[in-house]
């Protein structure tokens, strides 16, 4: 099942590669991001509904496929964020917008943003975040890289 952009890219690949000698295929592939970018619109809907014909005579040709998920590869589900669905999140109410503008100027007051003391939310860290900053912890001194700590510059 190809996508418009795909057909299009069949159509013109071997054209782009003559006339671009030397290219490799992901350079002519931006080339050719390039070039549908600025195809005109009803050149774009030709794309678009052969892909609408290839994807319907696929179906056709196929009533009992059905897609498969995406295999998460195990390194990558290491850094996958874990939600608890108990949780639930306070939506609050919407406002009516002040006659404040949202912008200030010069001759407006600046000083009377508050910074918060504390966070309403705790956002999750991830694991291995975890490890590191735990471990930072745990120094006596604040972790700076050698180089750093030899620096000529150094008090």
């Amino acid at each position: 099942n190809r996508n418009c952009f795909l057909l299009y890219c069949d159509d013109y690949r071997r054209e782009f590669f003559k006339q671009n000698p030397g290219k490799n295929n992901s350079e002519i592939t931006s080339l050719l991001g390039q070039s549908w970018r600025k195809l005109p619109t009803h050149k774009k809907a030709e794309y678009k509904q052969k892909a609408k014909l290839e994807k319907m005579r696929f179906e056709f040709e196929n009533p009992n496929y059905k897609r498969k998920g995406k295999k998460i590869d195990k390194f990558m589900s290491t850094f996958k964020v874990e939600t608890n669905p108990s949780r639930k999140l306070a939506v609050k109410p919407t406002t009516t917008r002040s006659s404040k503008p949202l912008i200030q100027t010069h001759d407006q007051p600046t000083n009377n943003f508050q910074r918060p003391t504390t966070l309403s939310y705790n956002p999750p860290i991830l694991p291995s975040f975890r490890l590191l900053l735990e471990s930072l912890a745990m120094q006596s001194e604040p972790f700076l890289p050698p180089l750093i700590r030899q620096s000529p510059f150094s008090l």
